[in-house]
């Protein structure tokens, strides 16, 4: 019996050596990006606040200090579903986190999904008792542009500190052609524009992102470019037809709560190269900085 259990404990710390820590690679990949970036570039990761801490309140400044904002998603509503009101107990402890990172001066930023004029109403004074921004879209894929912006103001926004107000927009399938997106969106008068680098397939060029830049009601605001770090997603450029049929290793699974967005093993060297060439192309448009979605994908595979 005793071999047995001896047996038993060197199979245990060999499967701990050869597995992989998920939190600390979503980490590396964050730090992997911050260093592959030029200085002044913004990082915006997205959920997943835990990764911020080691432990249940230690803090890891060195990623802390790696990104400039944070933004959390169904905070107050939205979860689990759209227009739902988040229960007490998941709302607290993302608070507790974000009020504890916000304290470190990070600019946190909240995303509520929610269309109703209380919940709105709600979601906007809870983030301003807490100083941070708020966004609310009118539906989950986040389609539309909410066009009544709060706290609107004709300052510079240089940094992401100066910010009083975002907008969130990652699928343009609304709008007929591109330069009718541009234009919309550069009417707008918020201070940061987070949208994606492609209008249904075409990239957007230096031109299009210097337009979007300027408010009009005066001074420069920022564009930030959003891409996911923790899933593929099938109607990317980087998708090949052949995965199709049979998925590559590095992918795990669908997400079974998003239709044509897969899972990645994150610390691969095939994703990390894809990875590489959209940060390449964000910097290259002319893009002020990036936002990381699925940075919660960590938390999945602990799960498991």
């Amino acid at each position: 019996m005793k071999k047995l259990m001896l047996l038993i404990s060197f199979i245990m710390i060999g499967v701990n050596l050869l597995g992989i820590n998920e939190k600390a690679e979503m980490k590396k990949l964050i730090l992997k990006i911050r260093e592959e970036s030029p200085k002044d570039f913004i990082l915006i990761p997205q959920n997943g606040t835990g990764i911020y801490f080691e432990g249940e309140n230690k803090i890891n400044y060195k990623l802390v200090d790696a990104v400039d904002g944070i933004t959390q998603e169904s905070i107050f509503y939205g979860y689990p579903k759209y227009g739902e009101k988040t229960p007490s107990e998941e709302k607290n402890h993302l608070l507790k986190n974000l009020r504890m990172l916000k304290k470190l001066d990070k600019v946190i930023m909240t995303v509520n999904y929610t269309d109703n004029k209380y919940g709105k109403w709600r979601s906007r004074n809870l983030a301003k008792e807490n100083n941070f921004l708020n966004y609310c879209p009118k539906d989950r894929e986040v389609t539309e542009i909410m066009e009544h912006v709060f706290l609107k103001n004709n300052k510079d926004i240089v940094n992401l500190s100066d910010a009083k107000n975002f907008l969130y927009l990652l699928n343009p399938e609304k709008f007929k052609h591109k330069s009718e997106y541009i234009d919309k969106l550069s009417q707008t008068a918020y201070d940061v524009l987070i949208i994606d680098l492609y209008f249904k397939g075409i990239e957007l060029k230096k031109d299009d992102v210097n337009k979007l830049k300027i408010k009009p009601q005066g001074g420069h605001r920022l564009v930030i470019g959003y891409f996911s770090v923790g899933e593929a997603e099938k109607y990317r450029k980087y998708w090949r037809e052949e995965w199709n049929d049979k998925l590559p290793k590095w992918i795990s699974h669908e997400n079974e709560n998003w239709e044509g967005a897969y899972i990645v093993k994150y610390w691969s060297e095939e994703w990390q190269q894809i990875i590489e060439k959209m940060l390449k192309n964000h910097i290259e448009s002319g893009f002020d900085g990036v936002f990381l979605d699925t940075i919660d994908t960590y938390q999945n595979f602990e799960e498991e």
